[in-house]
């Protein structure tokens, strides 16, 4: 899990977008926190995906942490919500 995490933020320090998003763009946000949560999480709501995207971000907030949100029961709201971002 920890090659996981820091292939992602590797990852996530290195990818530089060649243009804009053209579609829609959800974020899909846990509700609950870690208490070593920077405060830069918790107050840029966005995550700075919107330079990145043509149109407004949307925001959605889930049940659970990045660690539970996965884990029942948190992953049925996870899927009802991913349901209705996609339309069916």
């Amino acid at each position: 899990m920890f090659r996981i995490w820091e292939t992602a933020g590797d990852n996530h320090e290195r990818y530089q977008p060649v243009a804009r998003v053209q579609a829609p763009v959800w974020l899909l946000r846990a509700s609950d926190r870690h208490d070593d949560t920077p405060a830069w999480l918790l107050d840029n709501t966005q995550w700075d995906w919107q330079p990145h995207a043509q149109l407004p971000v949307q925001v959605q907030w889930v049940a659970g942490n990045h660690d539970t949100m996965l884990n029942e029961p948190q992953v049925r709201e996870l899927a009802c919500v991913i349901r209705q971002v996609l339309g069916s």
